[in-house]
């Protein structure tokens, strides 16, 4: 059986970066994230969770500048409170 999950990131909230920079570290966020998902799968709390309308992945302090690795740290944030 194949399950498909769709990921919609509507609004992405980055202060201190740039437009072409925000773009950036939100694909990147995308690609992560997704990967998270294959290599790890979904928590087991979240297929009975109803659509998640807002999550907040916190206030990172980070200090890279490059927007992949910007990116993953933002997607590994998410990842882990979808479990919570």
């Amino acid at each position: 059986m194949t399950t498909h999950i769709n990921i919609h990131i509507d609004k992405l909230v980055l202060k201190g970066h740039d437009a072409q920079t925000g773009r950036a570290i939100g694909a990147a966020l995308e690609v992560h994230l997704r990967t998270l998902i294959k290599d790890h799968g979904l928590p087991k709390s979240l297929p009975h969770q109803k659509p998640i309308e807002t999550l907040q992945a916190g206030t990172l302090r980070h200090q890279v500048t490059n927007a992949d690795a910007i990116g993953q740290n933002i997607a590994r944030n998410i990842y882990n409170s979808l479990g919570q």
